[in-house]
């Protein structure tokens, strides 16, 4: 039975964490890039109505293949090579923002919509204008000329 971590070789942070699987692994599991030919033939044949893109653990047989993602790949990874090392590996995960419970390698960033955006830059820019309006010299003399009459 073939053992493989299929992780995101366009990432960086992926493709380091994904070397210190393989290395602690003791050559019990292969490491494929998403983007390569056969990661793609063994998802397709494990997920046959689409797959994400996302890290999985594949078992691979003669017969089937099995593929997780998220928490339960992440159980099945600490199993394999160890309570120990899972530790330490999950704390380098961590340090490098991903997440493998979420079955996503993609880092949390901070992102507000367009609608969001527009409504803050705004309502700013409406706060700016009226406090230098009624700091403004003209906005005084018409207080003045208001309290006169």
């Amino acid at each position: 039975m073939q053992k493989y971590l299929i992780y995101d070789g366009h990432c960086s942070d992926c493709r380091r964490l994904a070397q210190s699987f393989k290395k602690s692994a003791d050559s019990k599991l292969d490491i494929l890039s998403i983007h390569d030919s056969k990661a793609k033939e063994l998802l397709d044949h494990a997920y046959p109505k689409g797959w994400m893109h996302a890290p999985y653990l594949v078992l691979a047989d003669q017969s089937a293949v099995h593929a997780w993602t998220g928490a339960s790949m992440a159980l099945r990874l600490a199993w394999l090579i160890g309570p120990r090392q899972a530790w330490f590996i999950w704390k380098a995960a961590r340090r490098s923002r991903i997440h493998l419970l979420r079955g996503s390698a993609q880092p949390i960033t901070t992102k507000i919509g367009r609608r969001r955006f527009l409504k803050t830059g705004i309502g700013t820019g409406l706060a700016i204008v009226l406090s230098l309006v009624r700091n403004s010299p003209l906005f005084k003399i018409r207080e003045v000329q208001a309290n006169n009459c």
